[in-house]
C-alpha cells in the first residue's frame, strides 16, 4: 500500500470513528431538544384553554406603572354618591333646594342650595325631611334644607338633633309694579309680584282702569305664570315666600300706550280668591 493510501485510509476510520462517537449523543440532545419544545407548546395550548393570560407580567415587586390607577378631576368630581373618607356630615344636593329659617315655606328663605354642591351638616332633626347645614361662606349661619334632593353622606348619627321650630305667625304681603305690556289678542298689562310674606300665595286678581277711556279690564287667575304674547315662558303654579310671579288684566282691543292708568292687584292665600286676601292699588302709564 502506498503512503498517499494510507493516508487516505487513516482519514477514513477517524472520520468514521468520530461520527459513530458523535451519531448517539446528537440524538439524545436532539430528542431532548424535541421533548422540551412539546412540553413548551403544550403548556401554551393548556394556558389558552384556562383562559390565562399569554403576554409575560412584571415582577411582583415592579408595578406596571400603565396599570398604576390615576385619580383624575373628572373622577374626583363625579356626581356619583361616594361614601365620604371623613367623618363630616355632609349634605350633597342633587337639584336647587331652597334652605330656611325654619322647616317649611313659612320660614324665611336664607340661601338657595345649587346641584352639585356639598353642605356641612349641623344638625339632625326630628323631621325625615329636614337638616340643619351651614351656609356657605357665612360661618356661624345655619339654615334646614329639605332633603328631597339631598344624599347624606358622612357621619350624621354623631351630630345633635333638633326639634320642630315655632310656627311663626302669617304674614301676608306682597310688593306689586307695572312691568310690560302682554299682548295675545290685544294688549294685557302685566304686573310683577313677589311675595315679601312668610305664606304661600296660590290666586291673584286684577283690576285695570284706564282713566282716559273709563275702559275696565280684569283678570282672576290660579298661576303666576309670565307670558310672552299667547305662549308661558315660565309656569309659576303658585308664589311661596321670596318668589315672584306675575299677574295679568285680559284685555284691552286697544294700544293704551300713553294713558295713565289706575290697577288692583289683590293676591290670596287659597285658590280661587279664597283663604286671606290682601290688596294693593297702584297708578302707571303703559
Amino acid at each position: 500500500m502506498s503512503k498517499s493510501a494510507r493516508i487516505v485510509t487513516m482519514v477514513v476510520v477517524i472520520l468514521a470513528v468520530g461520527l459513530t462517537a458523535c451519531t448517539p449523543q446528537g440524538a439524545e440532545e436532539d430528542g431532548r431538544l424535541e421533548a422540551r419544545v412539546a412540553t413548551d407548546v403544550q403548556a401554551t395550548l393548556d394556558a389558552r384553554q384556562d383562559g390565562e393570560e399569554l403576554p409575560p407580567q412584571p415582577p411582583p415587586d415592579t408595578p406596571d406603572p400603565e396599570k398604576t390607577p390615576t385619580f383624575t378631576e373628572e373622577a374626583a368630581t363625579s356626581t356619583s354618591t361616594a361614601t365620604p373618607t371623613s367623618s363630616a356630615a355632609i349634605a350633597r344636593v342633587n337639584r336647587n333646594t331652597n334652605c330656611r329659617s325654619g322647616q317649611g315655606t313659612e320660614f324665611d328663605l336664607l340661601y338657595i342650595a345649587m346641584a352639585g354642591e356639598n353642605l356641612v351638616g349641623v344638625a339632625r332633626t326630628t323631621l325625615p325631611d329636614y337638616v340643619v347645614v351651614e351656609i356657605p361662606d357665612k360661618p356661624g349661619m345655619e339654615c334646614w334644607l329639605w332633603t328631597r334632593y339631598v344624599d347624606r353622606l358622612g357621619n350624621w348619627a354623631g351630630l345633635p338633633e333638633r326639634l320642630p321650630r315655632p310656627t311663626p305667625t302669617p304674614k301676608i304681603s306682597f310688593s306689586v309694579v307695572y312691568d310690560y305690556m302682554d299682548g295675545c289678542v290685544g294688549w294685557d298689562p302685566a304686573f310683577k309680584i313677589k311675595n315679601t310674606g312668610n305664606v304661600t300665595f296660590q290666586s291673584s286678581y286684577v283690576n285695570v282702569t284706564d282713566t282716559v277711556t273709563s275702559t275696565v279690564q280684569d283678570n282672576t287667575a290660579d298661576n303666576f305664570d309670565k307670558t310672552s304674547g299667547c305662549p308661558i315662558v315660565e309656569a309659576i303654579p303658585q308664589l311661596d315666600p321670596g318668589m315672584t310671579g306675575w299677574a295679568h288684566a285680559y284685555s284691552f282691543i286697544y294700544d293704551p300706550a300713553g294713558n295713565p292708568m289706575q290697577a288692583i292687584v289683590k293676591v290670596c292665600t287659597g285658590p280661587g280668591l279664597t283663604g286671606s286676601c290682601v290688596s294693593q292699588s297702584l297708578n302707571f302709564t303703559p
